[in-house]
């Protein structure tokens, strides 16, 4: 029987739960133009009159690249992945991005660098609670206070419950509904969209 069922009885976290990990991985979900998703809030987000860094993790051969790449021009966009082939992909095909071998729990980056951090497909593949605080942590840091997360993948209502804990533990704050597609059970495909501020909320105004 699916583990997913009782999980919510369980007493420890989700993404430390391997037979639950290994059943959502064993189902490949995925949701076709998911991407399109990611992109509507990005039009909304990113504003004509400034430069922007973004850093996509987990971003595989770089298609969600190319689709932001080909949307905005103020923009400049680092593309990184754990697994090398990925990063051949990225880097053949995107001179202008900046693609890095890299663990998304461990970033190269300096504290503050970036405008918006990106994931799309990456929280599935979280190998327990210890590595979903790390990359929390890790966002935080490489984020400017006022800058974004957006996060989107197809995962269990649980995974975000715990994951949106998280966030808001590293003081990032909710100002928008998250969206979703519902595919079955209670797998759908989420989109998560945080700010990370040192400020009372809605300081991003004044960014």
């Amino acid at each position: 029987a699916p583990i997913f069922g009782n999980i919510k009885d369980s007493a420890g976290s989700v993404f430390s739960n391997q037979d639950a990990m290994g059943e959502l991985r064993r189902l490949n979900l995925t949701v076709d133009g998911s991407h399109i998703l990611i992109l509507k809030r990005l039009n909304a987000l990113i504003k004509r009159t400034r430069q922007y860094n973004i850093l996509i993790l987990g971003s595989g051969p770089g298609l969600l690249t190319s689709e932001i790449s080909r949307r905005f021009n103020n923009i400049r966009v680092w593309n990184l992945d754990i697994q090398p082939s990925m990063v051949e992909h990225s880097l053949a095909a995107h001179k202008d991005v900046v693609s890095i071998v890299a663990d998304a729990s461990d970033l190269p980056f300096k504290e503050g660098q970036f405008d918006l951090v990106i994931s799309h497909g990456l929280i599935r593949y979280i190998r327990g609670k210890d590595e979903a605080i790390r990359l929390v942590s890790e966002i935080k840091r490489v984020l400017r206070p006022g800058g974004f997360v957006l996060t989107g993948d197809a995962i269990h209502k649980y995974m975000v419950e715990e994951f949106e804990g998280y966030l808001k533990e590293q003081s990032f704050i909710n100002e928008f509904e998250s969206l979703n597609t519902r595919l079955f059970r209670n797998t759908v495909f989420y989109i998560l969209l945080y700010m990370y501020t040192k400020n009372p909320i809605f300081a991003w105004f004044v960014n």
